[in-house]
């Protein structure tokens, strides 16, 4: 690192002055909030992917689906309707009833499939909660230092 003046270059014992303690803190945060975001923004550019291919893939398999049932519905109300002596009513009701159920069924599994992303940002919480304790020693550090406190190394040494 290059001492700017005559406050920022180590003391005797090879400790950093207060100001520059707290400048390379002041840049650390800044260093962390930047970071963070990028990594924010990465996480959440790839939760929307995961999330809008399983969207798409539901939407196309329905839409398939929908257009390949309505000629078999119709073979199977017809032929239905003929096995139950020319009782078509009760025949479409059944159809309409299956079909209900595995509509269901899979549109339950596709909703589960966009369930289970995981969304929490667990990266960006990790990378968070480390950054904050760095800093929170930091600051520890520099309280100390005011208080007069030495340990038997240097804090802020280089």
């Amino acid at each position: 690192m290059a001492y700017n003046n005559y406050t920022d270059s180590p003391d005797a014992n090879g400790n950093l002055s207060y100001g520059t303690v707290l400048k390379e803190l002041g840049q650390s945060a800044r260093d962390l909030i930047q970071s963070e975001i990028r990594l924010v923004a990465l996480e959440l550019k790839n939760a929307t992917h995961k999330v809008s291919k399983h969207s798409a893939q539901a939407a196309v398999f329905g839409g398939l689906l929908v257009l390949s049932i309505f000629p078999f519905l119709a073979f199977v109300v017809i032929g239905l309707g003929q096995l139950l002596d020319d009782r078509y009513w009760l025949s479409s009701l059944i159809v309409a009833i299956v079909c209900a159920v595995v509509g269901g069924i899979m549109a339950y599994r596709a909703y589960k499939k966009i369930k289970e992303e995981d969304l929490d940002f667990s990266a960006t919480k990790a990378t968070w909660n480390r950054e904050i304790n760095t800093v929170q020693e930091r600051i520890n550090e520099v309280k100390d230092a005011a208080r007069g406190e030495r340990h038997d190394t240097n804090q802020f040494q280089h």
